[in-house]
């Protein structure tokens, strides 16, 4: 299956096969959908393999509806940066979010101050 329209790159077979090095035929067949939900339905109804994975995808790879077929780690994506202005304090709401943030982020993955 196929997610089409504006997404990132990594959504896109051409690139897994890229990435592992692996040569495929180009357009290939299959299942094309316009947006990441309804990719996610059709792997779950059983329609087809799909480029989907965690973390969203993991408590169905969990409970078993969805099934990794292969044992690769997962294409790096974007980092996301929490960032507050410098021309002023915080309010306290703000410092409160920012330190949940922190926490369920954790340290260990690059969160600075």
């Amino acid at each position: 299956m196929h997610l089409e329209g504006r997404y990132d790159p990594e959504t896109r077979w051409r690139t897994w096969f890229a990435e592992h090095d692996a040569v495929a035929e180009f357009p290939p067949n299959g299942l094309r959908l316009n947006t990441y939900t309804n990719l996610v339905q059709a792997a779950l109804d059983g329609q087809g393999v799909a480029l989907i994975g965690p973390p969203l995808m993991q408590k169905f790879i969990d409970d078993g509806a969805l099934v990794r077929l292969m044992d690769v780690p997962p294409f790096k994506r974007r980092t996301f940066y929490l960032a507050l202005p410098k021309d002023r304090e915080p309010t306290s709401v703000t410092r409160i979010f920012c330190k949940w943030i922190e926490d369920a982020v954790g340290n260990a993955s690059g969160v600075s101050h």
